[in-house]
Parts: C-alpha cells; sequence; structure tokens
C-alpha cells in the first residue's frame, strides 16, 4: 500500500466494530444532543438571562466600556452614516470609533445592524454576548467535519471547545473580563483554518488531493466569509492565521491551477477590503494614537510554562486575575501532541498545518514577552486560540484511545498503572470544574479556639480565609448607576471628574461630559484625565486648580476613598454623600470658555455656541483636523500647556456658531497636531 494509501488514525480512521445499527443511529442523536444541551446549560449559568436580557448592557469589567463604544458608533452611523465620531462628552473631546476599538468591531457591526430592527443598543449589545457563547459548539464541530474527522469526531471535538471554554482559566477570564471578541476569533480562526485547507486540495480522509477533487464553491464562499467576519471581530486573527495560511499555500501552490490562486488573492483582498471602514479612519488619525502603556498586560515568560502547568498564580496582570486551572489544557495539549505524532507517522496532510500553528502559537505566548515589538501585541493573548486549535488533533488521539478493543489493550497491558494515573488526575479535573462553582460549594467550618465567630471562614476550595472570591458569571448592571447618572444631570455643571473608571464610561455614553474611564485609552486626549498620571489623586497641590479651571471641571464622583482630593476643601464642596460614592462640587464655577463669552451646548459631533462675544472665543474642548465652524467662521488650533492635542480657536466669531465633525480632511494631512 501507497504512503498516501496508509489507513489513518483518528477519526477517519477505519471503522471499528461498533454497537447494532438501531442503538448505533440513537447514539448519533444523542451524543452531539448531550454536548448541545451541556453547552446550554453552562451558557445559562454563566450568562445569567437577567444579565442578558436587561434593559441595560452586560456590566462585567470591560463589557460597559465597549458598550459606549458601540452605542456611539451606533448614534454616528444613523446620524452621519459614519463609524466613527468626535466626542465632546468624553476626556475633553476625543475620536470614538477609530483606534482604541479596533477590537469591538464586530460588536459595533452588530449593533448597528439590530438598530435597523428598532432593538436598543444595550440589548443589541447583549445579544451579541449571547450569540457568540451560543456559536462555541457549532464552530468547532463545523471545522471538525471540514477536516474530515466524521460525524463522532466533530462532536468529541464540539465537547472539547465547550470544556475549555468554561474551565480552561484563561480563556474564561477572556471572555468574562470583555476580552469576548478574541476569544471569539480564537475559534473562528479554527473555521478558517479547516476552510482554506479543503480549499487548498486537503482530503476527505487526510491525504493528498488534487485541489480539483478537494475544493468547491461553496468551501470557497465560506472561506471568504469566515475571513472576513473573523478579522472584523478582531483583526490579531491576522497573527493566528499568517503562518498555517502561508505554509498551506506554498505546500499547494503547485498543484492550483490560475483560478484558484486568483481566488486565493481575492480572499485576501475581501478580508482587507472588509476593514476598511474601521481601518481608513483609524490610520489618518493614528497621530492621536500613542502605544506608551499600550502593552503592559499579558506579556508572559518561560518561566510562566512551569506555573501554569503547576497550576501558579505568578501575576495576574501577566496571564489573568483567576487563579490559575488548566487541568483541561494539560489533557489536550497532552493529546494534541499523540494526536499529531499519528498524523506524521500516517503522512497525514493536516500535520503540516496544525504542528506549524501550535507550534508558532506556543512560542508566541511564553516567548513574545521578551521583545520590546511583540510584547505591545500582548503576547500571552495567543495561549487562547493555541488551546482551541489544540482541540482537533487532541480528538483524533481521544476517540482511536477510547475505542473498546483499546480500552480493553489498556487495561490488560497495565491496569494498576491505570488506575494510579487516573487517581491522580480526577482530583485536578474536579477541583478545576468545582472551583468556577464555588459558591454552590458549601462545607460546614466551626471557628478556631478563641476566634471571632464573625471571622472569615476558609474556603472550601482554597483553605484560604478570604471574602468571596468573584463567581466569574457575567453580572448585571447595577441598580444604583441610573440614580447616580440622574443625581449628576441635576447637580453638576461643566465636566465631571470620575475614578471609578467603569462608572465614568457608562457616564460617557448617557452624554455627561467626563474626565475619567479606561486608564489605558491609547490617545492623546488622555492627557486629561487626572487618574491617568495620578490614580490616587495626587496631581502635585498647585496644580491641580489650574486642571480643574482648564478642563472646566464642576463636579468630583468618587466611590473610593480619596484623601489626596477629599482634603482639598479650598476646590471642592461635598453635594452628597452616600455609602460608598460621594459627590463634590468645585467651588470655581466652570467654563467651557477660556477666551470669550458665550453659552455654549454640546452634543456628539458638534459644539454650539451662542450669544458668542469677544475677538476669538477660545473653547476648552480638544481640537481635531476634521472640525469646521459655521457660518462664516474657521477652526484653529489653540496651543495648551502641557496638553499635546490642545484646544478649538474660532476667530472673530458670529453671534451663534457650530462647530461640528464634517468628516473632510485636510489637504496635507498633518502628522503632529
Amino acid at each position: 500500500m501507497s504512503a498516501v494509501e496508509e489507513p489513518v488514525i483518528g477519526p477517519s480512521g477505519p471503522a471499528e466494530e461498533g454497537p447494532p445499527a438501531a442503538p448505533r443511529r440513537v447514539l448519533r442523536v444523542a451524543l452531539p444532543a448531550g454536548v448541545l444541551a451541556l453547552h446550554v446549560a453552562l451558557v445559562l449559568f454563566f450568562c445569567p438571562p437577567a444579565a442578558v436580557f436587561s434593559q441595560y448592557p452586560v456590566f462585567t469589567i470591560d463589557h460597559i466600556l465597549h458598550y459606549g463604544q458601540a452605542a456611539k458608533v451606533q448614534k454616528a452611523h444613523q446620524g452621519w452614516g459614519k463609524t466613527w465620531a468626535y466626542d465632546p462628552f468624553h476626556l475633553a473631546g476625543t475620536v470614538e470609533g477609530a483606534g482604541l476599538d479596533s477590537d469591538n468591531k464586530g460588536a459595533e457591526a452588530w449593533v448597528i445592524a439590530l438598530s435597523w430592527l428598532k432593538v436598543p443598543p444595550a440589548r443589541a449589545f447583549n445579544f451579541f454576548l449571547l450569540f457568540i457563547q451560543l456559536a462555541l459548539p457549532f464552530a468547532g464541530y463545523g471545522a471538525a467535519r471540514l477536516l474530515a474527522f466524521g460525524h463522532r469526531g466533530g462532536t468529541l471535538a464540539a465537547l472539547l471547545f465547550v470544556l475549555l471554554w468554561f474551565f480552561d482559566f484563561f480563556l474564561h477570564w477572556c471572555w468574562y473580563c470583555g476580552m469576548y471578541s478574541y476569544a471569539t476569533a480564537s475559534y473562528l480562526c479554527g473555521l478558517c483554518l479547516a476552510l482554506f485547507y479543503r480549499f487548498t486540495g486537503g482530503a476527505a480522509g487526510g491525504t493528498a488531493r488534487s485541489p480539483g477533487r478537494g475544493a468547491s464553491l461553496g468551501w470557497y464562499v465560506g472561506l471568504l466569509v469566515a475571513m472576513c467576519v473573523t478579522h472584523v471581530v478582531h483583526p490579531y486573527a491576522f497573527f493566528v492565521l499568517v503562518v498555517p495560511l502561508v505554509a498551506l499555500y506554498a505546500r499547494s501552490f503547485r498543484r492550483l491551477g490560475l483560478l484558484r490562486h486568483v481566488a486565493i488573492a481575492g480572499v485576501v483582498a475581501a478580508t482587507v477590503a472588509a476593514n476598511l471602514w474601521w481601518l481608513i479612519p483609524t490610520l489618518k488619525l493614528r497621530h492621536h494614537l500613542v502605544v506608551e502603556g499600550s502593552g503592559r498586560y499579558l506579556q508572559t515568560t518561560l518561566s510562566y510554562l512551569i506555573t501554569d502547568y503547576l497550576d501558579v498564580l505568578q501575576d495576574a496582570y501577566e496571564s489573568g486575575a483567576f487563579g490559575v486551572r488548566t487541568a483541561f489544557r494539560v489533557v489536550v495539549i497532552v493529546a494534541a501532541v499523540a494526536g499529531l505524532w499519528a498524523w506524521r507517522k500516517a503522512r497525514d496532510d493536516r500535520f503540516l498545518p496544525f504542528a506549524l500553528t501550535l507550534a508558532w502559537l506556543f512560542a508566541f505566548a511564553y516567548l513574545g514577552g521578551y521583545s520590546r515589538w511583540t510584547c505591545y501585541l500582548q503576547p500571552y493573548r495567543h495561549i487562547a486560540p493555541f488551546t482551541l486549535l489544540c482541540a482537533f488533533p487532541a480528538a483524533v488521539f481521544l476517540l482511536e484511545a477510547f475505542r473498546r478493543d483499546q480500552l480493553r489493550a489498556l487495561w490488560r497491558a497495565g491496569a494498576g498503572a491505570l488506575i494510579v494515573l487516573l487517581a491522580l488526575a480526577v482530583p485536578r479535573l474536579g477541583i478545576t470544574v468545582l472551583s468556577w462553582f464555588h459558591n454552590h460549594v458549601v462545607f460546614k467550618t466551626r471557628p478556631a479556639p478563641g476566634e471571632n465567630v464573625g471571622a472569615l471562614r476558609p474556603q472550601p476550595l482554597t483553605g484560604l480565609k478570604q471574602g468571596e472570591p468573584p463567581r466569574y458569571r457575567l453580572q448585571e448592571f447595577p441598580e444604583v448607576w441610573p440614580l447616580i447618572l440622574a443625581k449628576v444631570r441635576q447637580e453638576c455643571r461643566g465636566r465631571v471628574l470620575v475614578r471609578e473608571w467603569m462608572l465614568a464610561e457608562y457616564l460617557s455614553a448617557s452624554e455627561v461630559p467626563v474626565l475619567g474611564g479606561f486608564p489605558d485609552r491609547v490617545v492623546q486626549q488622555s492627557v486629561a484625565n487626572l487618574f491617568v498620571r495620578h490614580p490616587d489623586g495626587g496631581m502635585p497641590h498647585e496644580d491641580l486648580g489650574p486642571y480643574l479651571e482648564r478642563y472646566a471641571v464642576g463636579c468630583l464622583l468618587l466611590s473610593a476613598p480619596t484623601p489626596k482630593l477629599e482634603l482639598r476643601t479650598d476646590l471642592f464642596e461635598p453635594v452628597i454623600i452616600a455609602g460608598e460614592r460621594r459627590l463634590y462640587r468645585t467651588r470655581r464655577e466652570p467654563s467651557y470658555l477660556e477666551t470669550g463669552q458665550g453659552r455654549v451646548r454640546q452634543a456628539l459631533n458638534q459644539i454650539a455656541v451662542d450669544d458668542a462675544a469677544g475677538d476669538d472665543v477660545v473653547l476648552r474642548f480638544h481640537w481635531m483636523e476634521t472640525l469646521r465652524c459655521s457660518p462664516g467662521c474657521e477652526v484653529e488650533r489653540a496651543s495648551v500647556p502641557g496638553d499635546p492635542v490642545g484646544f478649538i480657536r474660532v476667530r472673530k466669531p458670529p453671534r451663534a456658531f457650530v462647530v461640528h465633525n464634517s468628516y473632510r480632511w485636510p489637504a496635507t494631512p498633518r502628522r503632529k497636531p
């Protein structure tokens, strides 16, 4: 038998003796139904309907940031047909929809699409989160079938996807904390890889065939759509797919006809074109972006390989804030190595793309932190697609290993060793699963002799005496936030300086002028946020007063003790103190005008001034090159000490004028404002 005709170990290998036909048909339906039922149950637990079907957006960590981005982009599209805007409500005027939110374009496109059906942005955003959760096993099953795994292999791959998605600590952290777009792109990359494999001549049985027999128009259309969608969901999909797709293309280069070469070029062109709607404004406004600080997270090194394996947390900023739980990942990696070895021995054409992809992503995750160039890409995030893509070769090995004849042979060869291994593995897998349901794991504990009855009890899963850790479930929107919004609108004039960044993002999305928000916004306008450089509010004593005046601060909103600001009674007076949150008003009346006079009104993409007076008016809003003035006036940039962007100047203004975002670029774009 020739090399290309050898039977392949795994899902596409020779059929083994099985149960009678009728029970087999029942299992064919029951097994995937069971996987789907398990997945839906876990989705409903970790994404509670009370949070997802609320009239308010899901609250958890970065979700509130991404909701605000999507809501503003949807409003810009509805009003101007654009997907970016000048937002005067945030950071004294900043760009929204071009730069920071490149990882949120899938959600923004979804919210825009559902707005045509009159779905409010908050509900549309929550539906996106639910949809990407529910789609996971279908992506795993579909990719496995394209890779010729058969029905059982596809079902097993889908099950591994589900177990990793919920029980691997980093994958769970990704979608829980707000990196849901990257987690989604991670499982979509498997579908892209499988479609490209088939289109370039991947065989139905795992051995090389001519592209004329192994490709089809349906696969090409699917590849085109999958590549466009995946890269819109998250552009870092490029770094996941570039190595295997180039390898597959190089391997099949001589066998591909001219038409297929052109078709592959069309996929590349279409993928780039599908992202131009946000790439073009981002590139034109790139001088407003800064990279300093953008790479401070997920920069793991080789030592994390050891601590990950041992379930030891080194640094929450580098590998995620959960306690490390990698039992399922370790099992899948070991099985994947065995599956790759089986493919290599059988000269299976699936070996090359998966071996290269997994080696590339593994090296990127644990070595990328050593380079100052790759560290800005947050290397450890690439362990997410690595883990999910391991599920495919792992399914090859596991399906073969769990055949009845193989299990019998293993038991006869070493029953004692097998029992010992199971005894060691079951507790680690069990504690991994239970750790995600810790609030339901209850054991009675008695206080130690002489211990305060009200003292913290040891956590049953860790033994540590600590407050209850997070539940790792998407959280409902805080009921108090709409009340805070109403109070701020009632009491405050000018801008509100907010220390709690998630609350600041919500207020900004609700059209309250805010200084605050996500501390790692990579835009020059972040200089207006005091808490970026002084997280505890400790701005030098002599600088705080001029800062409040320069940025027209009218209120201070705190939700954590901030004595370096609260003790400045010469600058702030209390308005209301309720529980954790305290609202202060500045003693000096804020003004949006640095020079001149007038009454200022602001809305997305525009600043209106009524009753203007003076030779020139300088507005305390950040300048941007697409801003124009009407009627019969012009916008200039006014330099501001310590602010690299500058404010807006209008010389010899009319009695009433509007500064608006024209979406027109200067004839010669300026690289620096």
